[in-house]
């Protein structure tokens, strides 16, 4: 009897391992000592035929999943304990944070920057448990079936968009009951019944409630849903995978799109898609002002990937023979639905030194060229799919971790036609008057001044104000004014336009001499130079790269008390800015590009804020170094007179 019963239950189980996928049964045999746990979910869903089939596709796709963990990530824990103290004394935490900065650099004083390479690797198929996914996997179910925003989804987005327990490789924790309960007045009183309308309300609350932090963007680990309720503050990529887990939990099916490096900028983004009724998606940023604008961004895309959960069955290149970033079976290419694309196919008309089956095609990052995608060289052509127009490329080699020239640079114009851009022996003459381009956000500090009046007064309150100079243009750099009266005035000021927030990096009143006049700083509103690092001290200090940033009740104004009344002859001012502008007495380095490296065409110490040089090699791509300080550089070409940025 008990040797027929011990056949019966082979054979059941030979059956049920039958009728699973041969990919979960590969999935099952990779959990090692965890596959109990496992198959202990499989067995809760069993008799649901369509709750079986949602997990077997986790299974499935979870050998491609994985968390990071170990000591890398504990060291720097305590910026989270740090943040939560800040928000519980209610402390602001700007974009710009100098008790955040302070905090950071001192654990990296310590520990060292830290390295996702450094860092554990936990597989999901080792250590994701029963108890996690049971629940999670019915309270998916039901948030499907019972929200409006979702219930007509398809079970493959519902997949994708619903289901999936992580979003990237942060630690898996249970998710719905903290989120729902954040979230659930607005889900549970809203009138909207479009996703649209919804997700526009629910993206307002998750503003409300966490922002962008420049330093956290140096914390290189996905964070979990705690950890972002700690610190309430990130990166983009921080961002976004909180607000798709929330919204997700609401009822909401949303994604990330990213671009890992802009064609013309050497960061990339993240930010959330929804997809909508008709089958389309929505781009937003991630507690974005507006909801929205990803199609208005100022940067040109090259490439643009949609993370998913499930793996993509290209085919992907051996160890080795492209650089390990690039291969990620865990996304999509979506580059068409946000620009122009072009399939671009090119002759690699330079001979590696090894053979290679892959080429890489590249676009500028500061001091060198990165590359965007790779593609199986046949014949000495390489061809790129869907690759965004209006950029400047060069493809490459690549082995050992190094990057060698295939071909000269070239740009892939607005048409989708190809340029190639090739030294010419004729010099010509340069104007230049930046080494960066004025991205668009930077320009939008610079305007702030326009409008703003300078005035002077012989009473602090100013009631017997007159004009100095009104600022009509949008200043770019270090501009000077001559006053437009020459009374003696006591105290000085920089009023800006009703309703608009200073940014103003320095201001200076100079008397016949050309020298600043001395005073006591003044100003409205007063800005806590500790917590946000943009006190009303900056615009006094010297010092371009700080400045002050400030508006209550509509109204923001910066100046001085000088003592006594002194005539102003000259005012010397500048926004906030990147000062990527020419900088008087800074050295500066023009470099061409010569078919294998940077070459040195010229170097010059301003004398003024414009350089001129003479007999340059023409036709090519170029780069400007301030050797005196700062970091930023982009490539241009020089046409008509002018730098044209890439």
């Amino acid at each position: 009897m008990k040797h027929c019963l011990s056949l019966s239950l082979v054979f059941c189980l030979l059956y049920s391992c039958a009728r699973r996928p041969e990919s979960v049964n590969q999935a099952l045999d990779l959990a090692g000592a965890n596959r109990a746990e496992l198959e202990k979910v499989i067995r809760h869903f069993e008799k649901d035929p369509q709750q079986l089939k949602a997990v077997y596709f986790l299974l499935a796709n979870m050998r491609y999943h994985f968390t990071y963990g170990g000591e890398e990530l504990q060291q720097y824990g305590y910026i989270f304990n740090v943040l939560d103290s800040l928000h519980t004394n209610k402390i602001k935490v700007p974009v710009t944070s100098p008790i955040v900065r302070g905090a950071w650099d001192s654990l990296v004083r310590l520990h060292g920057m830290p390295d996702p390479a450094d860092a554990q690797q936990l597989p999901d198929l080792l250590s994701i448990k029963a108890d996690l996914l049971i629940p999670h996997i019915t309270e998916c179910f039901r948030v499907w079936k019972e929200n409006p925003w979702c219930r007509n989804l398809s079970f493959t987005e519902f997949c994708e968009l619903l289901l999936p327990y992580r979003i990237a490789h942060e630690q898996p924790e249970p998710v719905h009951a903290r989120l729902q309960k954040r979230f659930g007045p607005l889900r549970d009183t809203t009138k909207a019944t479009r996703r649209f309308d919804f997700g526009a309300q629910f993206n307002q609350q998750v503003r409300a409630f966490i922002g962008l932090n420049h330093t956290m963007r140096l914390y290189p680990f996905d964070m979990s849903i705690t950890q972002m309720e700690k610190a309430r503050r990130g990166s983009c990529a921080h961002l976004a995978q909180y607000e798709a887990m929330a919204m997700r939990a609401n009822g909401l099916p949303v994604g990330i799109d990213c671009t890992p490096m802009w064609g013309d900028l050497d960061r990339g983004h993240e930010w959330n898609v929804m997809l909508m009724e008709d089958g389309k998606y929505f781009p937003f940023d991630a507690g974005g002002a507006g909801f929205g604008g990803i199609d208005s961004c100022p940067y040109r895309f090259s490439k643009v990937f949609r993370k998913t959960f499930a793996a993509q069955t290209e085919n992907i290149p051996g160890s080795g023979d492209v650089p390990p970033f690039l291969v990620n079976r865990l996304q999509k290419d979506v580059t068409a639905d946000y620009t122009k694309v072009s399939d671009v196919s090119v002759k690699l008309t330079r001979t590696a030194a090894i053979q290679r089956k892959y080429a890489m095609i590249c676009t500028f990052k500061t001091k060198t060229w990165a590359p965007q995608a790779y593609a199986p060289i046949k014949d000495s052509v390489a061809t790129f799919t869907n690759m965004g127009r209006n950029l400047l490329y060069i493809v490459m080699y690549y082995y050992g971790g190094n990057y060698f020239p295939a071909t000269e640079p070239f740009i892939l114009d607005k048409e989708g036609n190809i340029r190639y851009l090739q030294l010419r022996p004729e010099g010509q003459d340069m104007l230049l008057l930046r080494k960066y381009p004025r991205l668009q956000g930077m320009f939008n500090y610079m305007k702030a001044m326009v409008g703003g009046r300078f005035e002077g007064a012989n009473r602090p309150d100013f009631s017997d104000a007159e004009l100095l100079y009104m600022v009509k243009d949008v200043p770019d750099k270090v501009e000077t004014a001559d006053a437009l009266s020459r009374k003696p005035f006591r105290y000085v000021r920089f009023l800006s336009a009703r309703g608009v927030k200073a940014n103003v990096a320095e201001l200076a009143f100079l008397d016949d001499a050309g020298k600043p006049l001395k005073g006591q700083v003044k100003g409205f509103p007063e800005v806590s130079q500790a917590e946000t690092g943009t006190g009303l001290g900056n615009v006094f200090d010297g010092d371009l790269e700080t400045y002050y940033n400030g508006m209550k009740d509509s109204v923001c104004w910066m100046g001085l008390d000088l003592g006594r009344a002194q005539s102003v002859a000259r005012i010397r001012y500048c926004p906030r800015s990147d000062t990527n502008f020419i900088l008087d007495g800074d050295e500066y380095i023009l470099r061409y590009w010569d078919g294998e490296k940077w070459r040195e065409a010229a170097r010059q110490k301003a004398s003024g804020q414009a350089l001129h040089f003479s007999n340059i090699p023409s036709g090519g791509v170029y780069i400007l170094k301030n050797m005196s300080r700062g970091k930023e550089e982009r490539i241009f070409t020089y046409e008509n007179g002018k730098q044209i940025w890439w």
